[in-house]
């Protein structure tokens, strides 16, 4: 019985294919193979179920929104500013890109209601228009969140991974469980990873790792570093 973590769905059934062009058609029993991305609520619930506090805190989190769903109700939001697409498909367009700001600021837990604190004080007129824009997701969108009861995709996945590792960290399975390829440093990713590390059997493999950087060096390292991701 074999786990191995890969960081997304695309690894995963690259591996799957590799272990079955190894096998050359012979019969054999496959490792688990999965991403943080693809955990399902349904299977973690009988995972957890001996752990009452994880239990409950799994049904506690809010069912999450589509991402089409969150791009077409930001759309219509973007269509009432004035200055703005008037075109559906531009505002379409940027309804999605919005959506993708607000997942990778959620995935590293970025408070984007305090952004204006990071911008220079010489830029702050220009920013007022963006700063009016960026309040479709900073305002309007969490509200109609709280209308329907759910919770954006990356906030929701961000939830079920930390779960996972606390489940481990409690009840560490003996099988072997490996976690490869990762290079993402947000908090959810690095606390499923740190739970992995713990376990009896389990292993973390970074890819790329420089192993012969003194701790000096690791340090200075900022985010243009390409190690920056494997600092954490």
């Amino acid at each position: 019985d074999y786990t191995i973590l890969v960081p997304n769905r695309e690894t995963s059934s690259a591996l799957r294919q590799a272990f079955m062009t190894q096998l050359q058609g012979k019969t054999h029993i496959m490792p688990h193979i999965g991403a943080p991305g693809d955990m399902d609520d349904e299977n973690l619930s009988l995972r957890i179920s001996d752990n009452a506090f994880l239990s409950q805190t799994l049904m506690d989190i809010p069912p999450a929104v589509s991402r089409l769903h969150r791009q077409l109700v930001l759309a219509q939001e973007i269509l009432k500013l004035p200055d703005m697409a008037r075109a559906p498909q531009k505002a379409i367009k940027l309804g999605g890109e919005l959506g993708k700001f607000l997942d990778e600021a959620q995935r590293y837990n970025v408070d984007l209601k305090k952004i204006e604190q990071f911008v220079p004080p010489a830029f702050k007129a220009q920013w007022s228009k963006t700063a009016e824009f960026l309040k479709i997701i900073t305002e309007t969108w969490p509200q109609k969140l709280q209308e329907m009861g759910r919770v954006d995709p990356e906030e929701h996945k961000n939830a079920v991974i930390q779960i996972q590792a606390a489940h481990w960290e409690a009840n560490k399975p003996v099988h072997p469980v490996f976690a490869v390829g990762f290079n993402d440093n947000s908090p959810a990713t690095q606390s499923l990873l740190k739970a992995v590390a713990g376990l009896p059997a389990g292993a973390v493999v970074l890819q790329g790792l420089d192993l012969g950087m003194d701790q000096q060096s690791w340090d200075v390292v900022t985010p243009v570093h390409p190690q920056y991701e494997l600092k954490g």
